[in-house]
């Protein structure tokens, strides 16, 4: 029952620097917990989930929009372009830009 709830709101707030403890305290669930059943049902920590739900927004915004990846990185939640550059290419094996090339040139699924 818990899950469902945790889920929900770091798809709504994920672009937030929130922490397990901040979390937990809007819930009203123990952090603890909250780490528990992340890892449990996605194999992930929050934070690794957290990462992820930012790198899929940006796929988004790279294949819908015209925001360079500064403002990306902004409106996704990350703290610098650099280290959003890092964490997408480790996620999708390449970097943003070479994404958003990719997607243009017409692959759909780079």
């Amino acid at each position: 029952m818990r899950l469902p709830v945790i889920l929900t709101f770091l798809q709504k707030n994920y672009s937030k620097n929130l922490s397990s403890q901040e979390i937990g305290k809007e819930l009203g669930i123990y952090p603890g917990t909250i780490n528990r059943l992340l890892r449990s049902a996605t194999g992930h920590n929050i934070s690794s989930l957290i990462c992820n739900l930012r790198i899929r927004q940006a796929t988004v915004l790279l294949q819908s929009s015209t925001k360079n990846i500064t403002e990306i990185c902004d409106i996704i939640g990350f703290s610098a372009p650099n280290h959003f550059t890092v964490a997408f290419k480790k996620q999708m094996g390449m970097t943003p830009i070479a994404y958003r090339k990719a997607w243009l040139e017409g692959n759909e699924n780079p």
